[in-house]
């Protein structure tokens, strides 16, 4: 705050920190000149190391800052000076979408539809102009006194994008302790998993809407947040998701398979927490990406988290409860929980769907069988499935012949 009142001596008086936040810290202050109330937000200290963030950020302020709409919070001045990046903009009282939603207090119907309808007003009338939000969030709209809703901080997603700025990055921590940042461009990365054959990192990423996304990380990379995500047009430099989920999974836990599950041998799990389920994801260099395979969906609460032992066996976890998850025995095309003939005709049935097909895909033709129709452990359902379907069925049926 001293640091702020030396720079800004003479133009405006410092009154006291009314905020704070991952994007930096905002003060109330008085306007010496037009005596008014002002809120000077100053950006981290550290995105000053990098110049192409700070120019970018000063364009973005500056074109926000044309922006004149009742329901858009007005910037009044934008400066980049004693290593402190900041801008002037009208002071509101009042409190943010966020704090209200915190309260968990019963919204009524019409006020929800007029707090919405002011912010799509506000986006509508910058988007005619130009200009995109980057960081549109319930801390980013701001409640007056009076009820209007005003929308904030235009052009502070660039901010992310700072090789300095710690957040949607992943970092490497050696065992003496130092940090050395291996890729950046995330918005919410619950989990990853090591590649020991590649040498290389799968993280899911966590979307805003319908771009939840699979990433292969290379050391060095940039994955396109806040710039672009999901399937949205790529920009320059960023590395595109090897896939995206066309609907709303909210990725989890992932686990990279051991070979130790004579049927989940290899490719990885992973959990979602609105589909409240574990997908397989067989090969994570297919061309095109396969879409992951669900095993299980909404048989449980959301999933936070899928483990394997050193045994092979699967676990995942809910927010209460440990689960142990049953794959079908080797045989049981029909997956009800015995080998017997009626596999033989279920078998029947799924090699109807293709022959060969893989495993994985068991559910998804007209038969619904089980992986368990891969009765010799190849990965494949086909017609050498048959016969050895028949020996775990009648296992005595064998005679040599001379």
């Amino acid at each position: 705050m001293q640091r702020l009142q030396r720079l800004v001596e003479g133009k405006y008086k410092v009154e006291r920190m009314v905020g704070k936040g991952g994007m930096g810290a905002v003060f109330l202050a008085h306007d010496l000149t037009l005596e008014r109330e002002v809120a000077i937000k100053v950006l981290p200290p550290d995105i000053s190391m990098d110049e192409h963030i700070v120019k970018r950020f000063q364009q973005e302020a500056k074109t926000a800052a044309k922006l004149d709409h009742t329901n858009i919070i007005p910037i009044y001045r934008v400066e980049s000076e004693g290593g402190l990046n900041y801008f002037v903009m009208k002071y509101i009282a009042g409190t943010s979408l966020e704090d209200v939603l915190d309260q968990k207090h019963p919204l009524m119907i019409d006020y929800i539809q007029r707090v919405l309808c002011e912010a799509a007003c506000a986006l509508g009338h910058a988007h005619q102009r130009g200009v995109v939000h980057r960081d549109l969030k319930p801390a980013n709209i701001w409640l007056g006194d009076d009820g209007t809703a005003k929308l904030g901080d235009f052009g502070l997603g660039w901010v992310a994008a700072s090789n300095v700025w710690v957040g949607g990055k992943i970092w490497k921590i050696d065992a003496a302790g130092n940090a050395t940042q291996l890729a950046s461009g995330f918005r919410n990365p619950f989990d990853l998993a090591w590649d020991p054959a590649g040498k290389r990192l799968i993280v899911p990423d966590n979307g805003d809407l319908v771009d939840d996304e699979i990433n292969v990380i290379t050391t060095g990379g940039f994955y396109g947040w806040p710039l672009t995500a999901g399937n949205s047009p790529p920009v320059e430099g960023a590395i595109p998701p090897r896939y995206v989920f066309p609907t709303i999974v909210a990725p989890t836990g992932i686990v990279r398979l051991s070979g130790a599950n004579p049927l989940l041998s290899r490719g990885y799990l992973l959990g979602t927490f609105v589909t409240r389920g574990i997908y397989y994801i067989e090969d994570v260099d297919a061309t095109p990406f396969p879409d992951p395979v669900a095993i299980t969906t909404k048989d449980v609460f959301p999933v936070i988290d899928v483990a394997e032992s050193p045994k092979g066996d699967i676990y995942f976890a809910t927010a209460t409860t440990l689960y142990r998850l049953v794959p079908p025995l080797r045989g049981d095309c029909n997956g009800d929980g015995v080998v017997n003939d009626l596999d033989i005709q279920a078998l029947q049935l799924e090699l109807a769907d293709g022959d060969p097909h893989p495993a994985s895909t068991a559910a998804a033709g007209s038969y619904r069988g089980s992986w368990g129709c891969d009765a010799d452990g190849d990965g494949l359902i086909s017609n050498a499935d048959v016969a050895a379907l028949w020996h775990l069925v009648f296992p005595r049926a064998r005679a040599a012949r001379h």
